[in-house]
């Protein structure tokens, strides 16, 4: 049985579920909710990040190697997908690596981080990886066949999701929205769906369905637990300067199956095209941003150019990148050098999702083990921080830990931060 509290949310009756354990699906835990991952800009080391910025937008995150891929490559250069790695030189395939490749970082809530392999010049396919928490390896998984630049990842339907770079605004060009579906054993691509059919319904929630005129050029995707994706455009070299969403309507869609129906579309905030010959320009609004959400759903961007994080609004797409330095927005350095990331990526589990409150501890019977147990109860007025995070109990009717249900209820952060 669970029970509407006096501030509306929903909590355990310990006296009916008496046994309860943490439902933690990520392989490698993070120590606080403000993680997320990032791949450094780079000509030579390829190294992947936990940034954790839980003291906040404007104060520096910790910063923790997750792994080097230069390192991995030099350490098994026989076993190694050397493929995974993005050139200067497509045509060769060997030599000066690429900056902005490895691109399109997403993880997949659990214990994978995929990634996609480009090369600047030559007209080479990216290429679709991924790196193991579990086996510490980095694995080859598909041509993908476009150029990704940015990406993210569902992980309600396990699959890699992207944006075609779109053709010159002169030429025309249409929204191509593309899912990779993939083998959650394998990490490897299982079915391949295009979607051009939006309903923009930015003015019209009636809008038929129909191609949306569309220029999507750099920028990059996250997707909430609600199934919203949110995208930005840079909109440099003849695109368009957009932050925009696009809902998966993940309830009407069956586990298992890749929908190509016509998502809904919605602008959020649009700014003039940059000169194509000139670096993108801080307007304010995550429109030349890289992003990724962290656990607590906190939506960070990215300016890669300037190193810039701060935290977006969703629903308008403002962030802190025109504040106060050390207020609303940081940049790393490095002796004296500014830090830039290739792409960010969210360690946002849905299966497990973090909702700070405060609360209150009290003493209730647990009638499975006979004695009185502390729980934490949600209080507007409570001193102590903690988190409602999802479980799985035992029913006090029959105590046996074979017939476990799935439940919501609340710990403290310190005993939160301790087991993620």
């Amino acid at each position: 049985m669970m029970y509407p509290s006096k501030h509306g949310v929903l909590a355990p009756i310990m006296l009916v579920f008496c046994f309860v354990y943490f439902h933690v699906r990520s392989i490698q835990a993070l120590p606080n909710a403000g993680v997320i991952y990032a791949i450094e800009r780079h000509p030579e080391q390829k190294n992947i990040f936990a940034l954790d910025f839980s003291a906040g937008a404007g104060m520096t995150p910790g910063v923790t190697l997750i792994t080097n891929m230069t390192q991995a490559a030099a350490d098994d250069p026989e076993g190694f997908p050397m493929q995974c790695f993005g050139y200067v030189n497509g045509e060769t395939g060997t030599g000066e690596l690429y900056e902005f490749s490895p691109n399109g970082l997403a993880h997949d809530a659990d214990s994978r981080l995929y990634f996609a392999a480009l090369d600047q010049y030559g007209g080479t396919s990216s290429r679709l990886c991924f790196y193991s928490m579990v086996t510490n390896s980095f694995e080859f998984a598909a041509e993908l066949g476009e150029v990704v630049m940015g990406a993210t990842f569902d992980a309600t339907l396990y699959q890699y999701v992207w944006l075609d770079e779109g053709k010159h605004q002169s030429e025309a060009g249409i929204l191509v929205l593309q899912f990779a579906r993939l083998d959650r054993a394998t990490g490897q691509v299982l079915e391949r769906v295009t979607n051009t059919m939006f309903r923009n319904v930015t003015t019209d929630p009636n809008a038929p369905a129909a191609e949306l005129p569309f220029t999507f050029r750099g920028g990059d995707l996250v997707i909430d637990c609600n199934g919203v994706l949110y995208g930005s455009s840079v909109g440099t070299g003849g695109g368009f300067k957009y932050f925009f969403a696009i809902n998966l309507n993940h309830f009407a869609t069956s586990p298992g199956n890749v929908s190509s129906m016509p998502y809904e579309y919605r602008l959020i905030h649009a700014d003039t095209s940059d000169d194509p010959s000139q670096v993108s320009t801080l307007t304010g609004f995550a429109t030349a941003d890289q992003l990724a959400f962290d656990m607590m759903e906190r939506l960070i961007s990215q300016d890669s150019e300037r190193g810039i994080f701060s935290v977006v609004d969703p629903g308008t797409g403002a962030n802190g990148e025109l504040g106060v330095k050390g207020v609303d927005f940081i940049q790393l350095t490095e002796m004296g050098m500014l830090r830039t990331f290739a792409d960010l990526a969210s360690t946002l589990n849905c299966d497990a999702r973090v909702i700070a409150s405060t609360c209150s501890q009290t003493q209730i019977m647990d009638p499975c083990e006979d004695e009185m147990v502390d729980v934490m109860m949600p209080d507007e007025g409570g001193e102590i921080q903690c988190v409602l995070v999802q479980g799985h109990c035992r029913q006090a009717d029959s105590c046996n830990e074979e017939h476990m249900v799935a439940c919501d209820y609340y710990v403290s952060m310190g005993e939160w931060e301790s087991v993620f």
